[in-house]
């Protein structure tokens, strides 16, 4: 197969590992597969770390592992196949999962799809209803025109319906707070700056500072943030832009 000048050929895949309520203990993604060139082709299957084999291919493997991982233990499986870099990993109970998903996956090259077969009973991430299958990430960045610095919004799919403190970094220090109906996470940074996450309408956002601001200054913008449709963000943003351009 020929290799891409844009990369991969193929898409990416997550697919989760449901309990008998219905949450996700557990995730497999697939990262979309990559062709090889010869060369590099051969500084893979040379590599000391590719010493097991899948699928009857070189091989390098993390095996599953219960005491590492952020914030939950991951494991993963990196093969070469067809000239095809292959690479899948899991989190949580579906650790135990990855080695069996990674022998049984079907790869179809005329097609360019990868898919698992039915018999591990893994959900496809694209058929959860955990949020807004048509929900895309945003971000928003808002800086005084004399600086660099300022506040940052992000705001993606909570896919796969984990509760706050597995979406936030582990290593930040973090203090509850109630802002109107929301129960959002806060951290003070150096330099007096704030990190600030919260789930609303089934979308994960962070917010980080890199300015000082007060409470109320951060709880106006946390109570500003909203959620809307593709037509109307592109019509604000234009707005905005012609207002920048007329100021500037």
């Amino acid at each position: 197969m020929e290799a891409s000048p844009f990369g991969s050929v193929f898409p990416g895949q997550q697919w989760a590992l449901l309990d008998t309520d219905g949450n996700v203990t557990g995730v497999i993604s697939i990262r979309a597969p990559r062709p090889l060139d010869s060369a590099e082709e051969s500084e893979y299957a040379n590599n000391e770390d590719f010493d097991a084999t899948v699928r009857g291919g070189p091989a390098s493997e993390t095996e599953p592992t219960s005491d590492t991982g952020d914030p939950i233990p991951q494991s993963g499986i990196l093969w070469i196949e067809d000239s095809l870099l292959m690479d899948v990993s899991a989190s949580g109970d579906a650790q135990a999962l990855i080695r069996p998903v990674a022998e049984a996956l079907v790869i179809d090259e005329t097609q360019l799809t990868v898919s698992i077969p039915d018999d591990f009973g893994l959900v496809l991430s694209t058929e959860l209803d955990f949020t807004e299958q048509t929900a895309v990430p945003t971000s928003i960045e808002m800086t005084p025109e004399s600086t660099t610095l300022g506040v940052s919004v992000f705001a993606g799919p909570n896919t796969f319906g984990y509760g706050l403190d597995r979406l936030v970094r582990s290593d930040v220090e973090w203090e509850p707070v109630a802002i109107d109906d929301l129960n959002v996470l806060v951290s003070t940074t150096l330099g007096d700056g704030r990190f600030v996450a919260w789930i609303d309408e089934g979308m994960f956002v962070f917010m980080s500072s890199t300015i000082a601001i007060s409470d109320d200054e951060l709880f106006a913008i946390v109570r500003g943030i909203r959620f809307t449709d593709a037509d109307e963000f592109g019509a604000t943003s234009d707005t905005v832009a012609l207002q920048g351009n007329a100021g500037s």
